[in-house]
């Protein structure tokens, strides 16, 4: 039942007298529920064209209830027109079913990169990666490194906490252990919570850790008791987020890519971030909560992410040599993919700015390698290209038959493929 002081701030508004309307629906207060009036008042404030406070108030309408959806909608309404809160209004979108992500959100984000550019193909497609060059067969296009990285929860104590690089042989048995310790013989920076560096830099790079360390033990048993490492993943990007002087900013490299449909959120991961996080969760209330936030950033990284398979030490020699010498035994380039000598190399995965924004096609013009032992990833051309082409990869084996991808494709992405190998469907 509304208040007399809620139809009287409405019957002012719809006369235009917009500040009675929000001294009307303030008094509302403490006497019926605050998300609607706070959306109200957010609205009234639209109409005065005083666009902070109606921002101020619709993100109040969401701290309040996070389900109540037309809190959502005067945030869009609010915050579309001003580049200060992309990710607010990116977000809303989102928990509305509504994931345009417009040209204007993030053209300025994906503008100065020399190799590439990024436009919008149309509303099925969304954008796409654009070569500005030519290049030929097998040449590097461009190298990056990610926004956000992990190893996989089994090679997690085993590498770099922030590079990758493989620190620790995983396999005691290893024919090839002497040599690798041989060659491996930088002083590991061990910190107390169990973190591996190889050298102070990247110590100090891994800038998050300082919000995680000596928290992270119950995530990392449960991931893997599980076999999972995305918890560990998300909680770096959490840290990530929380420690910037500015959420709004630091969510956008994250919110800008696809996530829908929405992955259902995991309700056994809640005491392991209360634990690590506390009350720092409270600081997502006005984005629809944590665990909302959670689920988009699961989705992104599920839909996104890539793997990386940084060359491990003995690789990189051998990547350079064709024969080693090393502790008496003779190590030849023809090794370097043998299964004794893979088997130092970290599995891990990462979120890529550009790499991760290419669409996929069933003939695509360009793969994905790590080329050397960071966890830089490489795009290189796999045919001639020319300026002005889009690059593609493939998410999938593209050798399987057409009925298999297109399968494969819609369960792990929710799409069809309509390149020009799909459409005669060989």
């Amino acid at each position: 039942m509304e208040s007399e002081e809620h139809q009287k701030g409405k019957e002012k508004f719809k006369e235009g007298k917009y500040e009675e309307a929000i001294e009307l629906f303030k008094k509302c207060h403490k006497k019926e529920q605050r998300a609607p009036f706070y959306s109200n008042i957010s609205a009234c404030y639209m109409k005065l064209k005083d666009i902070p406070k109606a921002i101020k108030y619709a993100r109040k309408s969401i701290e309040e209830t996070p389900e109540f959806e037309k809190g959502y909608y005067r945030l869009i309404n609010a915050g579309e027109n001003t580049r200060e809160y992309n990710s607010s209004v990116m977000i809303a979108e989102i928990k509305l079913g509504r994931e345009r992500k417009e040209e204007k959100y993030w053209k300025e984000y994906y503008s100065g990169n020399e190799e590439v550019e990024v436009k919008r193909i149309n509303l099925e497609y969304g954008k796409g990666v654009f070569s500005k060059k030519r290049y030929q067969k097998e040449e590097i296009i461009m190298k990056e490194i990610p926004i956000i990285q992990i190893s996989k929860i089994e090679d997690y104590y085993n590498c770099c906490g922030f590079c990758l690089k493989t620190l620790c042989s995983k396999e005691p048995k290893n024919k090839y252990n002497q040599i690798f310790k041989e060659i491996n013989k930088e002083e590991i920076i061990k910190c107390k919570c169990g973190m591996k560096y190889c050298n102070f830099k990247c110590q100090q790079l891994d800038y998050t850790h300082s919000l995680l360390c000596n928290k992270l033990k119950g995530l990392i048993n449960y991931c893997n008791i599980n076999h999972i490492s995305h918890p560990l993943c998300i909680a770096k990007i959490f840290a990530t987020i929380l420690i910037s002087q500015n959420i709004e900013k630091s969510l956008f490299p994250f919110v800008v890519f696809h996530s829908s449909p929405l992955i259902p959120f995991n309700s056994e991961i809640v005491p392991f971030f209360l634990n690590i996080f506390g009350s720092l969760l409270l600081k997502f209330n006005i984005y629809g909560g944590w665990t909302f936030i959670y689920q988009i950033l699961y989705s992104v990284l599920k839909y996104n992410s890539s793997s990386i398979l940084p060359l491990n030490p003995i690789q990189s020699l051998l990547l350079n040599n064709n024969s080693l010498l090393i502790d008496n035994t003779l190590l030849s380039s023809s090794l370097i993919n043998h299964p004794d000598i893979t088997a130092f190399t970290i599995e891990a995965e990462g979120l890529f700015k550009y790499l991760n924004t290419l669409n996929h096609s069933c003939s695509p013009n360009c793969f994905l390698a790590n080329t050397d032992d960071s966890f830089a990833l490489s795009l290189i051309a796999s045919c001639p290209i020319s300026h002005g082409d889009e690059l593609t990869i493939s998410y999938i084996d593209n050798t399987l038959p057409y009925s298999q991808r297109q399968s494969l494709l819609y369960d792990s992405y929710h799409f069809y493929c309509h390149c020009p190998k799909c459409n005669l469907m060989i």
